[in-house]
């Protein structure tokens, strides 16, 4: 059952190439949200994929590190009645 008082959304920011977090991405995402009538209700990161490689890389003795790192935000706001 639906909350009928308040809706919510989330977003997806993923990490830059660097491993960092892209605070320039995060800063303009929490201003527009907020800019909307939102409010950060929860944050946390997730870790995705990890050690992967194919036949080629093994072969080349080069292992490769694929994870990346996101962070999700958790918007909610009250519905306007």
């Amino acid at each position: 059952m639906p909350n009928s008082e308040y809706e919510y959304k989330t977003v997806v920011i993923n990490d830059l190439i660097t491993g960092e977090i892209d605070s320039e991405k995060l800063q303009k995402t929490l201003e527009s949200y907020a800019l909307n009538g939102w409010r950060l209700h929860s944050v946390f990161t997730n870790e995705v994929g990890r050690n992967s490689g194919g036949s080629f890389t093994s072969f080349q003795g080069v292992s490769i590190n694929a994870a990346i790192d996101q962070t999700i935000l958790i918007f909610e706001r009250r519905i306007k009645v």
